[in-house]
């Protein structure tokens, strides 16, 4: 409930010439209730429904188990280490919901940031993922026939859980103010590596939200000093988001962390709905 209020907010400041229904509901409240949850979500976005009256996910069908994330998460088993495409390792304990990056001094994929090129390989996602789509495509297609829920893609390993994934926390931080000429190269190149997962989502299955996943801070604060993530953060999202709102996807920015520092940059880059913004924002 918190997360989808604090979410509700956020949205609501993106809209700021929304129409604000009036404080006596009367006959207006029980056509509210009547809505599909679909109906209900946009109503919220648009400004014609002043809160939410649906759970957090009440309104979205996944569609998940696209050749896209199919590819990327072939290597995940639980109670395994193993690596994903880019050659990180992951570790899934046995009981845990998913694995995480296991990086150590040993294994980095980028030990040194200046010879990043020697070392990384980006998956070919274009030559991987361009077939096999029917069976997602039918579901999505079920649900938009439907009428009563948004079909939800997904976009795991944003742009910092990337590099992380790929160097540490620590080398990640430190290279953001060490070697900024050599980590912008790195994230543009992610960047173009995403934006590239976003055009064969979209071509292929084009579902009617995308929910990106991104984590930016911990519980109190960000990661990184607003600065920095304006300066090499952000301007992926600039590319990846502003393809999407071309194309008439829903943004939907997954970070479960403190963030309201940097709200009026999620403004900017035209998220519609910050999913798992914490009650200390």
């Amino acid at each position: 409930k918190d997360h989808c209020c604090c979410t509700v907010r956020i949205v609501r400041k993106c809209f700021p010439g929304a129409r604000q229904l009036s404080s006596n509901q009367g006959p207006e409240e029980e056509s509210i209730m009547s809505i599909s949850p679909n109906e209900n979500l946009l109503g919220v976005l648009s400004g014609q429904v002043r809160e939410p009256l649906l759970n957090e996910w009440e309104a979205f069908a996944p569609v998940f188990a696209d050749t896209v994330n199919l590819y990327l998460k072939a290597h995940r088993q639980e109670g395994q280490i193993t690596k994903d495409r880019f050659g990180a390792e992951y570790i899934w304990q046995k009981g845990q919901l998913s694995g995480m990056p296991h990086v150590t001094r040993e294994n980095k994929v980028i030990p040194d940031i200046t010879k990043w090129r020697e070392t990384l390989t980006i998956p070919d996602l274009k030559a991987n993922c361009s077939d096999g789509w029917e069976e997602i495509q039918a579901k999505n297609e079920q649900i938009k026939a439907e009428g009563q829920k948004l079909s939800l893609g997904i976009m795991v390993a944003g742009l910092f859980e990337q590099l992380h994934s790929l160097m540490g926390f620590e080398d990640t931080l430190m290279n953001f103010i060490r070697r900024p000429k050599e980590m912008m190269e790195l994230c543009e190149i992610i960047g173009e590596y995403r934006l590239g997962f976003a055009r064969l989502l979209v071509e292929n299955l084009k579902p009617d939200v995308i929910l990106s996943h991104d984590d930016w801070g911990t519980k109190h604060q960000l990661f990184m000093n607003p600065k920095t993530f304006r300066q090499f953060i952000k301007p992926q999202y600039v590319k990846l988001y502003g393809y999407l709102q071309s194309q008439g996807v829903i943004v939907m920015h997954h970070s479960d962390s403190y963030g309201q520092s940097i709200v009026p940059d999620m403004i900017e880059l035209g998220i519609d709905i910050w999913q798992g913004a914490l009650p200390e924002n």
